[in-house]
């Protein structure tokens, strides 16, 4: 059987009709939760109990990751947060394991939080990851080269060596304090190789090291130390010593400090009887080979003031 075009327009009108009507009296309610899009809740009602307009709710997620599992775990691995609705923050807490502590949390290639803890708010609409990166914590190794040459002092105890694993940056006020016929001469830094001659000593902390204290004896023999001006004045123009005596990877080195007096410069070491200086550094490390069996000569230079006639002196 056939149905005419009359009898199709007649059943569409009818349709739309009762579309229209059931629009009115009643409906269809369409709620999406938007991290469980297949579950989606469907409500119905009646003429007299619409219900508001249906509200969207707009997620943003958090995936927390962490830069190695071995070194710590996240109170949550998942946060889902909403950027129009509660809750749209979250605290989440990072616990490092024995021996490591957390560097950073970092988000979209920035960091967020150096601490512990961290709270995050719905930033947009959508997945984003957020990584807490931990870090082993620096173990110290602080040491002296020689027991019979000097001792430290650190947390008011005299020592010769310990081991540091402290959730620190900065260590502070390391003594060196020298035996009887010993002089310190630096600190040495083995895991850069750096050498620090303030005493006592702060530094920062950044890697496992080991911070050795040198000594050395405080008599090099067969080395002679003088002071000479350029001006061949007689008064009082600076001081020259040997601060120590060193064996530095096989290489045996003497240590000296000169002072320049008040009107006067120091303008470097000398061997006696030659024109060229051998270092210019007040304080020089000079190889015993080099110096062995010769007077080492500081030398120094009246400091003139701006019309250049006079100088002053310190007696």
């Amino acid at each position: 059987m056939q149905i005419s075009k009359k009898t199709r327009l007649v059943g569409l009108i009818v349709v739309v009709i009762f579309l229209v009507g059931t629009t009115i009296s009643g409906g269809i309610y369409l709620i999406i939760n938007h991290f469980n899009k297949t579950n989606a809740i469907i409500e119905t009602y009646t003429s007299g109990d619409q219900p508001e307009p249906p509200v969207v709710y707009l997620p943003c997620v958090f995936d927390i990751e962490v830069n190695n599992p071995e070194y710590g775990i996240t109170s949550m691995t998942t946060v889902n947060l909403y950027t129009n609705a509660s809750p749209n923050t979250a605290t989440i807490n990072a616990t490092p394991n024995d021996g490591y502590r957390v560097a950073y949390w970092e988000l979209n290639g920035e960091i967020i939080s150096t601490d512990e803890e961290c709270t995050l708010t719905a930033i947009a609409v959508g997945r984003f990851t957020v990584t807490v990166f931990f870090e082993p914590i620096p173990v110290i190794n602080i040491q002296v080269n020689n027991e019979n040459f000097g001792k430290i002092l650190y947390n008011n105890a005299l020592i010769t060596s310990t081991e540091l694993i402290e959730d620190i940056d900065q260590i502070e006020n390391l003594y060196a304090i020298a035996n009887s016929n010993y002089a310190f001469l630096y600190w040495l830094d083995l895991a850069t190789g750096q050498r620090y001659t303030a005493n006592p000593l702060s530094f920062t902390v950044t890697q496992n090291t080991t911070i050795t204290a040198v000594f050395g004896s405080a008599m090099a023999d067969g080395v002679a130390v003088s002071v000479e001006s350029l001006a061949g004045e007689t008064s009082a123009i600076g001081e020259a010593r040997i601060t120590g005596y060193s064996n530095i990877d096989g290489i045996e080195y003497v240590h000296f400090s000169a002072v320049a007096y008040k009107g006067y410069s120091f303008v470097g070491w000398y061997i006696m009887g030659e024109e060229s200086p051998i270092s210019t550094q007040l304080s020089a490390d000079l190889s015993l080979a080099q110096v062995q069996n010769k007077i080492v000569i500081a030398r120094f230079e009246p400091q003139f003031n701006q019309d250049n006639t006079n100088f002053e002196t310190d007696n």
